[in-house]
């Protein structure tokens, strides 16, 4: 069963007020705060109940998605004023998925998951991209595999893209499997975040930045496109790719040209291609 183990104490009342077998010393939000970790399966750590999932969110934790129950009453405000304003996703859900996810612990309605690290918040994360005055970004919306994912964080930091911008609805959060497939790189990119795609490369248009989106049906390669420019390499997820109101705001919207029988590559292999189309392009024009 899921959570549970014949080798340790098991835990209860985390978050929710009851009583713990355990005693551990520490302050009462200390003790919230780790006593609300689990991990379950290939979910990873998570916190839950109210309080160390508030408690989390004011230790600015590295929380990628905050599940709560569709019946739950009596969630504090504060929460979900908390996560919209670092740009957490707040997802309805049933009681099973969050006794799956808590181990069967007293969650209270609310699970936060953890990963590895934080994302940036969007404002935040423009600011410092222009203080840097970076001219290449990778925009992913809803890329849910964590291979995908991670193999994207690689190509963009070998290619030299150290600003990746990822959406907040539908998307894979940054957890241990992303960083292995991204082999550490990760670590040295600046990962934004955003409730609003749309809006978010409106605004890097304003910057100076040109959009490149890629689909299958665009009439012009690639390779036509000047990516010694200051860009954002747009691209969407396994399945359903780019939404039409994205494909709208780009500046440019182009295709990979297949010449086999398979008439599409998966995202990563995409991402991979146009970032180091803009590699060859600024060697060539020795930038």
């Amino acid at each position: 069963m899921a959570g549970s183990s014949k080798r340790g104490p098991k835990r209860k009342g985390v978050g929710g007020g009851g009583s713990s077998k355990r005693s551990p010393s520490g302050s009462r939000n200390n003790r919230h705060r780790h006593a609300g970790r689990s991990k379950v399966g290939e979910k990873g750590p998570v916190v839950f109940g109210r309080h160390p999932v508030m408690e989390a969110l004011k230790a600015e934790a590295p929380i990628q998605r905050i599940s709560v129950a569709r019946d739950a009453s009596g969630l504090p405000k504060e929460l979900f004023e908390t996560a919209k304003e670092m740009e957490i996703p707040v997802t309805r859900t049933d009681k099973d998925r969050l006794d799956f996810l808590s181990g069967g612990g007293n969650h209270q309605g609310v699970v936060a998951q953890i990963g590895e690290r934080s994302f940036t918040p969007f404002e935040s994360w423009l600011k410092k991209l222009q203080s840097e005055q970076a001219d290449l970004v990778l925009a992913l919306d809803q890329v849910q595999d964590p291979q995908n994912l991670g193999a994207l964080l690689r190509s963009a930091e070998g290619a030299g893209c150290k600003f990746v911008l990822v959406s907040t609805a539908k998307s894979c959060g940054l957890t241990a499997a992303v960083s292995k497939a991204s082999a550490g790189a990760d670590q040295h990119l600046v990962l934004g975040r955003t409730a609003k795609m749309g809006v978010a490369l409106e605004k890097l248009r304003e910057a100076g930045f040109q959009v490149i989106a890629t689909t299958p049906a665009a009439p012009d390669p690639y390779f036509k496109i000047d990516l010694s420019r200051p860009s954002v390499l747009l691209l969407g997820g396994e399945g359903r790719g780019l939404p039409p109101h994205l494909k709208r705001v780009a500046t440019h919207v182009v295709n990979l040209p297949m010449l086999g029988k398979v008439q599409s590559l998966n995202v990563a292999s995409s991402g991979a291609i146009l970032l180091y189309e803009s590699v060859r392009q600024r060697i060539e024009q020795n930038l």
